[in-house]
């Protein structure tokens, strides 16, 4: 029998909102974006080779045999449409199943394009961009990951037969968490230590077959297997590589920016970070995937708590049997609502961090590098702080859901263990808030020493940290609602960065300091940072809404960058406010809890505006007509193991047990 509440409790929410959810979806999208994953969408849910609803029953070798299925119907649908890259990565998003596809077309094609030679890409690229070759990205080792500079793989010229002569010399240097190249890739970018007549210049990439284009065999001197289960991502074959005494053609070497001669002479890049341009383009769409991910998280979560009722509140009336509505708790709707408010500031962030990537390709292509720093230490504390605040928030939007949370059908652990990998891989992320705190401290630095204007837009506040009023800075504001003004936000976020990056800047200075023992204050400033990145992105587009936008979005919007930046002054990262005395905080938790609960009216809407279709969600719990309880009993009903009436095992296992044959129990002290 139906259960009707649910179904007229999402319906009730949603006639609370106070804004056009289509107007709100072309904010957060754009309305080119939105239409795109619509058509993306629909084409996905409709084929029958990328269904869903059977994966959390299959065991990893059925899992990996339906990949390539699915990777295969996803190349025959790119090729039939013609997909930019962009659609690409959001296609896969959606159907959502991890594999080769992926880092072929996130690392290894874009190194190729962005680091090859035009000869190279004349000759590699028609073989690449048609799957003729399957690429891997082959960087990580066994015993380096983030300390690219350090990874042991060795390519050695040999100058009498023009060939790289590639070795890992130790077990450390055998390349390890390689995703494709398990059981998938023919190729890979192998990045490695060039050395040339016994010198070393540092890391450089290189094109390496490593399996047959006729039977897929691995090649002689190469050693590759997968590296076994994972908490997620199965469906991928991550590998272990060795090579020994392996050769290729010098010219296998990606020569866009550095070149080796005939004759062995080095010729060096234009700018040592351009070889960094792979991982910065990765770490640009990890912000992407975080609003991604995140967002799904909580549309699934908000819609169930929008409709789950539990225990009763004799001060509420009206409510059918008496259970209130989980939504209604004053902790759930802290818990859940600043996750909606951070998908929306993470997409944002992507729209400035992405116009930011471009503008640098575009000074790049015309021999301009400045901005290449900024957007490498920009690029590196958001991955860290986006990805690692959305695999926080993914986990709490599933405690959220309770009991149902825990189960493959509320459509949160599959893709949870998949994306907590984004914490570690393209820079594990507290090794890269160094990045960006460097960065900050050369900004710095480089002011105090010249006092002119060259900090970016973005580094601007750190005058204020060259300047002695900055210990006795207030927060500017009297009242509780000054909380609330955009001017008293900036000033709060800014003086908290310009101070953290200084105290760094300072313990740095002492002489005898160890760096390492900097980590956790450079941590701090780097988190301190890329939250005021995040609160510019939300207030820009608040102004940008106001000026030009649809009306009714004004207000909401502004309610969200004063939830993010009262959650920040409140939350975890208090302490940096408090400890100098610039700010207290109980104010701040009094308009946090009342905002909080105005945004109970708008909340099943922000989430509906994110247009995620059910196919896309795959959750009992997140369904768009609320009839979770029926889907948690149809996801039951398809269990295997409910197929046959008596457990399999039955007669050999059970029935000597129920019998008495396994002796009796006659319990011995031990103590």
């Amino acid at each position: 029998m139906p259960i009707k509440h649910t179904t007229e409790d999402l319906a009730a929410a949603r006639a609370t909102s106070t804004f056009a959810v289509s107007k709100m979806t072309d904010i957060v999208h754009g309305p080119r974006r939105a239409e795109t994953l619509r058509f993306l969408t629909s084409l996905a849910k409709n084929d029958q080779i990328l269904r869903k609803d059977d994966r959390p029953y299959l065991g990893r070798t059925e899992r990996f045999y339906r990949s390539m299925q699915i990777q295969k119907r996803y190349i025959e649908l790119r090729n039939q449409y013609g997909f930019d890259v962009e659609e690409l990565m959001y296609f896969r998003w959606i159907y959502d199943e991890y594999a080769f596809t992926d880092l072929h077309e996130l690392m290894f094609l874009p190194t190729l394009r962005a680091q090859a030679s035009a000869e190279q890409l004349a000759k590699w690229m028609p073989e690449a961009e048609n799957f003729k070759w399957i690429g891997c990205y082959a960087q990580t080792e066994l015993g380096h990951g983030s300390n690219v500079k350090e990874l042991e793989t060795r390519a050695v010229l040999d100058l009498q037969t023009d060939e790289w002569v590639l070795d890992t010399p130790t077990i450390t240097s055998s390349k390890f968490w390689i995703g494709a190249l398990g059981r998938m890739a023919t190729h890979a970018i192998l990045m490695a230590q060039l050395v040339i007549k016994g010198q070393s210049y540092g890391i450089h990439p290189f094109l390496l077959p490593v399996r047959s284009l006729k039977d897929h065999n691995v090649l002689p001197g190469v050693t590759i297997m997968d590296i076994g289960p994972k908490i997620g991502a199965n469906s991928q074959d991550n590998g272990f590589m060795q090579l020994n005494g392996v050769r290729i053609p010098r010219e296998n070497m990606l020569m866009r920016y550095s070149r080796v001669t005939r004759e062995g002479a080095y010729i060096k890049p234009p700018h040592d970070r351009l070889s960094f341009g792979t991982m910065t383009y990765v770490r640009v769409t990890l912000v992407d995937q975080s609003f991604f991910y995140l967002s799904r998280a909580v549309t699934i979560a908000t819609r169930y708590t929008a409709v789950r009722r539990q225990n009763r509140d004799q001060s509420i009336s009206g409510l059918d049997g008496g259970e209130v509505t989980v939504m209604d708790y004053g902790m759930v709707q802290h818990r859940l609502f600043p996750l909606i408010v951070l998908s929306y500031a993470f997409a944002f962030t992507r729209d400035r961090m992405t116009a930011m990537y471009h503008q640098m390709i575009k000074q790049i292509n015309d021999g301009d590098m400045r901005m290449l720093a900024q957007v490498h230490a920009e690029s590196s504390g958001l991955k860290s702080y986006c990805t690692l605040v959305a695999a926080e928030g993914i986990e709490e939007a599933r405690r959220v859901c309770g009991g149902h949370g825990y189960s493959q059908a509320s459509g949160i652990p599959g893709f949870y263990g998949t994306f907590l990998a984004s914490n570690t891989y393209e820079g594990e992320n507290y090794l890269l808030t160094q990045q960006t705190t460097k960065y900050l401290i050369r900004q710095l630095r480089s002011f105090q020493s010249k006092k002119t204007g060259d900090l970016s837009p973005d580094t601007a506040y750190l005058q204020r940290a060259a300047s002695a009023d900055l210990a006795n800075e207030k927060i500017q504001s009297t009242k509780k609602a000054d909380l609330a003004t955009r001017s008293v936000q900036a000033h709060a976020l800014e003086h908290r960065a310009a101070r953290l990056v200084l105290e760094v800047a300072d313990m740095d200075a002492v002489p005898g300091r160890r760096w390492t023992d900097l980590n956790v204050a450079m941590a701090r400033a780097a988190r301190a940072h890329s939250q005021l990145f995040v609160w510019r992105a939300l207030a820009e587009k608040v102004d940008s809404v106001r000026r030009s936008g649809p009306e009714g979005l004004v207000s909401i919007l502004s309610e969200m960058r004063d939830i993010y930046f009262l959650w920040i002054l409140t939350g975890a990262d208090a302490g940096d406010f408090l400890e100098d005395g610039y700010a207290q905080g109980a104010q701040a938790r009094d308009l946090l809890a009342e905002k909080l609960k105005d945004m109970r009216k708008n909340a099943v809407a922000l989430v509906d505006a994110f247009d995620w279709d059910d196919y896309v969600l795959d959750s009992a719990l997140g369904r768009y007509d609320g009839k979770v309880y029926e889907a948690l009993i149809d996801f039951a009903k398809k269990e295997p193991l409910n197929k046959q009436p008596v457990v399999v095992g039955y007669q050999e296992i059970v029935r000597p047990l129920l019998d008495g044959q396994c002796g009796r129990y006659k319990p011995k002290a031990r103590l």
